[in-house]
């Protein structure tokens, strides 16, 4: 147990004197300035700060290819929408306009919601502790008011933008058929798929033929694993009791890190599953009639169903190698000394790398087995259930 107590001297310039005083040095104590204490705090809320501002950016990446996925689903269902708007005279700019206001009207909603949950969530992060008071928090700057609006913006015209454009693109006649956008073709990754097992062969040539949707896997895979890297290389340094001279107590700063960092790790988890079951059920959906002509010759479900996900696990497995040492490489840049010589051993980052993949394999397997499972006639008929 210790004591502190705080004074204030009469001469201030006369502190060093009191310091090495007769009086003070006979008594067992340790005498700190409130330069000392200012320091310190503003050491400890600069590592506050790098732990929200990296968990802010992971998040904004893995929002923005959660929106893309579920935007490219949503517009891939309303080709029938886009025909009939044509039909009855409108441009394509006016048809993309039509389709990118609904997300900017969403965009314009979810903003300041997120903003007012921020505030609510702020509270975790800003409590100053037992020993000072609580002066409550302060309401958000019309600045950061409209960097969150404009933010949010951008997210939702980013992913809307290109998709609403090409799906305006179309012609009348088959958009009011709603046929799916058709591949195209890779001849050379068709000559290479060919000597492959059948699962890998369709898997290689489904990843290949929609590059934007395997490169969406890859940023998203990528973000994940190097976020994972850099909460175990967090978790993997020694911690450093607070000295107050005649005692040892936990760093209260570093168990608001632990915190922050531990809620991070959960909204990028979930945002990254959003983003992945979206895009496995596009994906599922784009290769519903090519993998009912292969069931035709000879393919079984579960094949189908092992190629759709293999078709996310190739442009993943690659992400997912480079996302580990990246992440490392986070936490070095934002702690860069002696504290950032501890970090995860290889086979830590081992185990990672294959946790992160069969979760995407998991994830993937379900709406692939739910699709790939529907009659083959059903398919092909163009039937809906």
């Amino acid at each position: 147990m210790s004591y502190v107590a705080h004074l204030r001297l009469a001469e201030p310039e006369r502190a060093e004197e009191f310091v090495r005083s007769p009086a003070v040095l006979a008594v067992p104590v340790t005498v700190r300035s409130w330069e000392f204490f200012a320091a310190n705090a503003s050491g400890n809320l600069r590592g506050v700060h790098d732990a929200l501002t990296a968990a802010g950016w992971l998040l904004v990446v893995l929002a923005s290819a959660a929106a893309s996925s579920l935007v490219a689903g949503r517009l891939a269902e309303q080709g029938r929408r886009v025909g009939l708007l044509k039909a009855v005279g409108a441009s394509p700019a006016m048809v993309a306009a039509v389709l990118l206001a609904e997300y900017l009207a969403v965009a314009l909603v979810a903003g300041p919601a997120g903003l007012l949950l921020g505030c609510r969530f702020a509270a975790v992060f800003s409590n100053p502790g037992g020993g000072l008071p609580d002066v409550g928090l302060a309401a958000p700057s019309v600045g950061t008011v409209v960097a969150v609006a404009v933010l949010a913006l951008a997210i939702a015209a980013g992913a809307a933008a290109g998709p609403a454009w090409r799906a305006a693109q179309r012609s009348t006649a088959r958009a009011l058929a709603d046929a799916a956008r058709p591949p195209r073709g890779r001849s050379a990754v068709d000559r290479v798929a060919r000597r492959l097992p059948v699962p890998l062969m369709l898997g290689l040539r489904l990843a290949a033929r929609r590059p934007r949707r395997a490169l969406l896997t890859a940023v998203t895979v990528f973000t994940v694993t190097a976020a994972l890297a850099a909460a175990l290389t967090f978790r993997a340094q020694p911690v450093r009791p607070r000295d107050l001279g005649g005692s040892l107590l936990p760093d209260p700063d570093a168990l608001l890190v632990q915190r922050i960092v531990a809620g991070s790790v959960a909204l990028v988890i979930a945002l990254a599953v959003a983003g992945e079951v979206s895009l496995a059920w596009n994906a599922a959906l784009d290769a519903r009639h090519s993998l009912a002509v292969t069931r035709t010759l000879g393919a079984t479900p579960g094949q189908a169903n092992r190629a759709l996900v293999l078709s996310q696990l190739l442009p993943a497995l690659p992400a997912a190698a480079l996302g580990a040492p990246a992440g490392a490489g986070l936490y070095g840049l934002l702690h860069a000394g002696p504290m950032a010589a501890a970090g995860p051993g290889p086979a830590d980052s081992a185990l990672l790398v294959a946790g992160t993949l069969l979760g995407l394999a998991a994830v993937t397997a379900v709406p692939g087995r739910v699709d790939t499972h529907r009659p083959v006639h059903v398919v092909l008929a163009g039937a809906r259930h």
